[in-house]
């Protein structure tokens, strides 16, 4: 492990801090180890759109390893917004309607589906392989969403197919800037930003009750 080390000169104790690509290797392998965790995506910026006049508003859900996953997916239309149900086991997903109270098998062609998204070679391998020039930007940091808890922020800039597959092409081409807010053991917070434009899209992710009891509907 590479470590870097500094003096804390207010009280002569010496403090250890991981080097920034070792710690958030480590980060993005607790994401990995974690048997469950819930996990919010938000959007904002020029509407990504996912259908003829619909776009994404936001994502609620859970996740429990390896390969299970359900989740809410909040959406506009014609200045409404409704939730779409997304339900995964292994390769099968199944999708339920704003109106509909029953499942419907979805060919995994179509969408970006939670699953997707936390599969071995998704967000996992992002973290630990697509980010270049990782720097440590702050420490001790507050977020008001988690209260009582300080984070070190990490950041660089990621680009790929990776990216692109895993924001639906809404981050595609050119570069990305990503910030990761990190506690010493866990992430909480991934936000995604658009370089080189006035109007970026902003990807946040939040992950959160690491381990908890996941109560995932049962295949239809």
């Amino acid at each position: 492990m590479v470590l870097s080390f500094s003096v804390a000169a207010c009280n002569g104790t010496e403090e250890i801090s991981i080097d920034p690509n070792t710690h958030i290797e480590e980060l993005a392998q607790a994401v990995t180890d974690a048997p469950s965790f819930r996990f919010q995506i938000f959007f904002s910026g020029p509407e990504i759109v996912i259908d003829e006049g619909v776009t994404l508003d936001s994502v609620d859900g859970q996740y429990r390893s390896p390969d299970a996953a359900q989740a809410a997916v909040r959406v506009k239309a014609l200045g409404l917004t409704g939730s779409i149900g997304l339900l995964a086991y292994g390769d099968d997903v199944w999708q339920r309607g704003p109106v509909t109270t029953d499942w419907e098998t979805v060919s995994v062609s179509e969408l970006l589906t939670v699953k997707d998204m936390f599969a071995p070679d998704g967000l996992k391998e992002l973290l630990r392989t697509d980010i270049s020039e990782v720097e440590r930007r702050e420490s001790g940091l507050a977020l008001d969403d988690f209260p009582g808890e300080t984070f070190t922020l990490l950041g660089g800039s990621v680009e790929g197919e990776r990216l692109a597959r895993l924001t639906l092409g809404g981050l595609e081409g050119g570069s990305t800037d990503i910030a990761v807010y990190g506690t010493e053991d866990e992430i909480r917070r991934i936000v995604l930003t658009q370089t080189g434009t006035d109007d970026p899209r902003i990807w946040t992710i939040d992950l959160f009750a690491y381990g908890s009891s996941v109560d995932l509907e049962p295949a239809p």
